[in-house]
């Protein structure tokens, strides 16, 4: 049996049978606050997941279901999502800087004020989604498809689009100094 702690009072949030968190089944779990830091969630269905202000930094969430989860405030720092399906989830404020986001789903996502500085995502769907005053500085978009994302007042400072997706993306007032765009698909990008 696994318990999940609080990562402040230490108060058992969640018990889960066996002796590992892979390809759990943690729907609609209520994870506010949780010390998930290193965890092996490979596959686990966190759909419609509360994880608002939990620490998953170095965890292991590639394949996961999060989709609708909420990350909120969520210290995601080195994890591991790629090929996550994170389909509508609210990452508002996440820290995921130096994660893996690659070919990870976050259409029409919510990662407003995100973090996710030298972040690999390498053919990340991001259709659709609000990245709004998000640092995406020296992060890894290439092949991403950004198409219709808001990614008004973002910070993409070297970072690598190239062969990225920015149809009809919304690019007012992002800083994209030094950024690569090589075969970028740049077709009605709003810029004012």
């Amino acid at each position: 049996m696994i318990e999940i702690r609080h990562r402040v009072t230490q108060e058992a949030l969640r018990s889960v049978p066996g002796n590992t968190l892979r390809g759990s089944d943690l729907r609609e779990a209520q994870l506010t606050g949780a010390n998930l830091a290193g965890a092996d969630l490979t596959g686990a269905d966190l759909h419609r997941a509360d994880l608002s202000e939990t620490d998953l930094r170095a965890a292991n969430l590639s394949g996961a279901n999060l989709f609708s989860a909420n990350l909120r405030g969520a210290n995601l720092t080195g994890a591991d999502l790629s090929r996550a399906h994170l389909r509508g989830a609210n990452l508002d404020g996440v820290h995921l800087n130096l994660g893996d986001l690659t070919e990870a789903n976050l259409s029409a996502a919510s990662l407003n004020t995100a973090s996710l500085f030298r972040a690999r995502m390498s053919g990340v769907n991001l259709a659709g989604a609000n990245l709004t005053g998000a640092n995406l500085g020296r992060s890894n978009l290439a092949g991403a498809n950004l198409s219709r994302a808001i990614l008004a007042y973002a910070y993409l400072c070297e970072a690598d689009l190239r062969q990225a997706n920015l149809h009809e993306a919304d690019l007012r007032y992002a800083n994209l100094a030094e950024a690569e765009l090589d075969g970028a698909n740049l077709t009605d990008v709003i810029t004012c």
